[in-house]
């Protein structure tokens, strides 16, 4: 069998998405840093403070201060996750994949995440026998958009900015995993139907 490699993005997607990523963080840091060194200025005591100013106003002014580095800081992790996440392989041992910076389904507030700057390697690989369960996403059209390898407690996320239609890769998946670990696609609606 030949491998299959799954890229997380087209070279020019990663692109656009490292500059919009680079753009937030540059507008992020240009409004936040010169305020935030006043504001370390008046902690350290370099400059002096309003008299009126407690210690619960500098509590309440770090609080804003790191809500306003919040979406520079995710910035960072999305850009960095986008560059440095391998793509997935499906070979004849099973299927190779990495954790992206950030999993879930966009559409949830809440979802898990892990550095992507950390220094041992985020891939990992379930093998044919090991797979436990395999599940896939549908859009309206019948396409495929994302599929879930499940080992355990051990779970492979496979979606593609750079390929709109995973049911090639699907097929392949379902061809050599056992025949109970297949599950119907489950279809997403992003807007309901009237």
């Amino acid at each position: 069998m030949d491998p299959i490699e799954i890229p997380v993005a087209s070279a020019v997607g990663k692109l656009v998405v490292i500059a919009c990523c680079v753009l937030l963080v540059w507008a992020v840091l240009w409004w936040w840093w010169p305020k935030f060194k006043i504001f370390l200025n008046a902690l350290s005591g370099r400059t002096p403070r309003k008299p009126e100013t407690k210690n619960i106003h500098i509590i309440l002014a770090f609080i804003v201060y790191a809500i306003i580095l919040a979406p520079a800081a995710i910035a960072t992790f999305i850009g960095v996750g986008i560059a440095a996440t391998a793509p997935t392989l499906i070979s004849s041992t099973g299927v190779t994949g990495a954790t992206f910076a950030g999993e879930g389904l966009p559409s949830v507030v809440i979802f898990t995440c892990s550095t992507p700057f950390s220094l041992g390697t985020r891939r990992k690989t379930i093998t044919w026998n090991e797979i436990d369960r395999v599940e896939c996403t549908s859009r309206d059209d019948g396409t495929i958009s994302a599929l879930y390898i499940h080992s355990g407690t051990r779970q492979i996320e496979i979606g593609s900015f750079a390929i709109r239609d995973l049911r090639g890769a699907h097929d392949v998946v379902l061809a050599h995993a056992p025949r109970s670990a297949a599950r119907p696609c489950e279809g997403v609606r992003i807007f309901p139907s009237r």
